[in-house]
């Protein structure tokens, strides 16, 4: 591995530590931060990251929908609406 390579799988993994610890369970909207920041380290380039978290938007952007179809109750909803909130927080 080259000195470039650690460098950057150093970078990533401090983002990694920095951003667990900003980190709380009443606010996840860093997790699409963080994919974002460690894209690099799976040779991801940010424009390719920026499309993979828009597919998985757009996969999920009905999903309450889809759940109340499937009689899945209200309150198992809200249980479920952190999982999917940080894709879409600052999303228009």
């Amino acid at each position: 591995m080259s000195l470039a390579e650690n460098l950057q799988i150093s970078n990533c993994s401090k983002l990694v530590e920095n951003r667990g610890r900003a980190h709380d369970s009443s606010n996840n909207a860093l997790d699409i931060d963080l994919v974002r920041g460690v894209s690099p380290l799976f040779r991801i380039e940010s424009r390719r990251a920026d499309q993979i978290i828009d597919q998985v938007r757009d996969a999920v952007s009905n999903w309450r929908q889809i759940a109340t179809e499937l009689e899945i109750s209200r309150m198992q909803q809200n249980s479920m609406a952190r999982a999917f909130s940080a894709l879409f927080v600052g999303h228009n």
